[in-house]
Order: structure tokens, then C-alpha cells, then sequence
């Protein structure tokens, strides 16, 4: 009995398959997770395991010390003081792009609002600074008194570190409220993005020149711009386009343009240490060169999400903040 007992059970589930078969549709696979590619020295970690998406952000080291800051524009900004191993919150308030200055100053700035917002005292208070403008972008220090501060009104700037802000130039009128990104060499020199057009400061931070981009693409996206001299200026675009000049900004030409950028994110960011070595993300990868950018080899390809902003403070130490609330650390 007990074989009859059992040869009847297979019979009957042979006959329940037969009659399932072709019911059902086969469930759809799921697509493989790419792994990450992240190799010697960099390392991964999760900022806050609550935190869900980001909607973008920033992540800035002034130096090599261990106390940085990281925002997510959204519900949070944090410090770290191990040098991004861990991080806790000191608002909760999300913020945008931000500085910080070599003796200490911290600056943060929202699209939503139009402040500038500075803490003295490593974020046990953050105050903020009202500039009367629809959105604020983008702030930028050359040292510890001197920044400028890109906004839909125009650019600001602040000789007294951040304790007062005036309006020194205001954008041409075609170039509208488009969100722009800075970058300040010294007192002298100094580049701003705004709608894929560079400008760049003749003579004085109140002077600014309209460079020229030779494209037809008319929705080229430019994003970000770093100079490692006077005369020595790059810019790129989410769109995969990296430029360089070498006048100073009066003129740009393509210098290459990146294929592999995996998942096609809307975000790319641009960093040079020194006049060879550079660094810049596209998507979901970090890309270095040694040699002013006229070669590049990817470094670091995430598989499930896209970085937002890059920061290094030299060849050997940088970090990325990501979509998911992953932080990259380099050293």
C-alpha cells in the first residue's frame, strides 16, 4: 500500500502540471544587478539607512582632516568627523551645493530658498543670509573671506566671509533663471555656467565675459566647470561633452566625449587636484586623468544607482555622494 499510495501522488501531479501547463505565462526575469566596480582605496557606505532617495546634493572635505559635510537638497544635512566613515545629522533641513573654508566655515545654499546659510560653529547653529533672489545655485570661497555665490538675480560675492553678500553683476537678460555652477581660482579669476554659456571674470569679480562654445547641440547641458590656472579652464555637460580652454574661457573646444555613461543620469561633476590630474563623473561612473584631460581611464562604475557630486582634496583622498544616500570614499 504505501508504494500505490505513493505512485498515485506523482501520477496526480503529473496530471496537474499537464493541464497548468501553458496557463501561466513565465515570470519575467529580473534584470541582473551590475556590480559595482570599485577598486583599491575607495570604499562604500551608507550615509543614513533611513533616508531613501536623494534629490541631489553635495559632499565637501575642505582638506585632508577628518570633518566633512553632505546634503541630500531634500530632508537632511550631515558632518562627519572621521573623515566619512559615519556621518549624523545637524539639519534637517536638505540642502544643495555647499563650501567650506580652511578655517572652518561651512556654507549651504537650497533652490527652493533664497538664502545663504552659514554655520561658524561646525553646525551647531546655521544661520541664514537673505539675497533676494528666486533661487540660489551655486557658492564657491577662494580663501577664507572671499566667495561668490551664483543665483537666478545675478552673482554675489562676500569679502567679509560670508557676513554680507552684495549683488556685483547680473547675467544678460536671454540667459533667464537656468541654474548655474561656479568656480573661483582667486580674487581675479573666476568662471560661471549659466544655460551651456561660460562667462569668466575680465579684470574684476564685478567684470564678466560671455565665452563662446562652438556646438550645434542645443541642448548640450553644460553642468560644471573647474579651472586649474588663469588660462587653463574645462566645463561639462550630463550629456557626456567635456570641453577645455586654454585663454582663460574666451574660447572652448570639445576635448572628448563620454560613451559608457551607464543608466544615462542627468548629473555630471568635474574636479582637477593638480594641472594633470582630474577626475570627473558621468552617471553611474568616475572617470581620472593624468595628463590635462587629454586621456581617461574609469576608476569607479556603480551598478544600482548614479553619483551626484564629487570632491577630492588631492590625488589620494576624494569621496562621491549618490542618488540612494551612498557615500564613495577614496584614500
Amino acid at each position: 500500500m504505501k508504494y500505490i499510495g505513493l505512485s498515485f501522488f506523482i501520477c496526480l501531479f503529473a496530471i496537474l502540471q499537464s493541464c497548468n501547463k501553458g496557463s501561466k505565462p513565465d515570470p519575467t526575469p529580473t534584470p541582473a544587478i551590475r556590480p559595482d566596480t570599485l577598486p583599491a582605496g575607495w570604499t562604500r557606505k551608507s550615509a543614513d539607512p533611513y533616508v531613501g532617495i536623494y534629490y541631489g546634493g553635495d559632499i565637501f572635505f575642505n582638506n585632508n582632516n577628518l570633518v566633512g559635510y553632505l546634503s541630500d537638497n531634500n530632508s537632511a544635512t550631515y558632518k562627519s568627523i572621521d573623515g566619512g566613515a559615519t556621518w549624523h545629522v545637524i539639519s534637517y533641513q536638505g540642502f544643495g551645493n555647499m563650501a567650506v573654508t580652511n578655517d572652518g566655515k561651512a556654507f549651504f545654499i537650497n533652490l527652493n530658498k533664497d538664502s545663504i546659510y552659514r554655520t561658524i560653529d561646525g553646525g551647531t547653529t546655521i544661520t541664514g543670509y537673505h539675497v533676494n533672489a528666486t533661487q540660489v545655485h551655486d557658492i564657491f570661497f577662494a580663501d577664507n573671506n572671499n566667495g561668490l555665490c551664483a543665483t537666478s538675480a545675478g552673482i554675489f560675492n562676500t569679502s567679509d566671509g560670508g557676513g554680507s553678500w552684495n549683488n556685483i553683476t547680473a547675467m544678460p537678460a536671454d540667459i533667464g533663471t537656468s541654474v548655474s555652477t561656479l568656480f573661483m581660482l582667486n580674487n581675479s579669476n573666476a568662471w560661471a555656467v549659466y544655460r551651456n554659456r561660460v562667462f569668466h571674470t575680465s579684470g574684476s569679480l564685478s567684470s564678466w565675459v560671455r565665452d563662446t562654445i562652438v556646438t550645434t547641440n542645443s541642448t548640450l547641458g553644460l553642468s560644471t566647470v573647474s579651472a586649474t590656472s588663469a588660462s587653463v579652464v574645462y566645463t561639462s555637460s550630463y550629456t557626456g561633452y567635456l570641453y577645455k580652454s586654454t585663454d582663460g574661457g574666451s574660447s572652448f573646444t570639445l576635448l572628448k566625449k563620454f560613451d559608457d555613461v551607464w543608466n544615462n543620469s542627468a548629473i555630471s561633476d568635474l574636479h582637477f587636484v593638480d594641472a594633470n590630474t582630474g577626475f570627473i563623473s558621468m552617471g553611474s561612473r568616475i572617470y581620472k586623468t593624468i595628463d590635462a584631460g587629454n586621456t581617461w581611464s574609469q576608476i569607479v562604475g556603480l551598478g544600482t544607482s548614479d553619483i551626484i557630486e564629487i570632491h577630492f582634496t588631492d590625488a589620494n583622498h576624494g569621496w562621491a555622494c549618490c542618488y540612494d544616500g551612498t557615500v564613495l570614499k577614496y584614500n
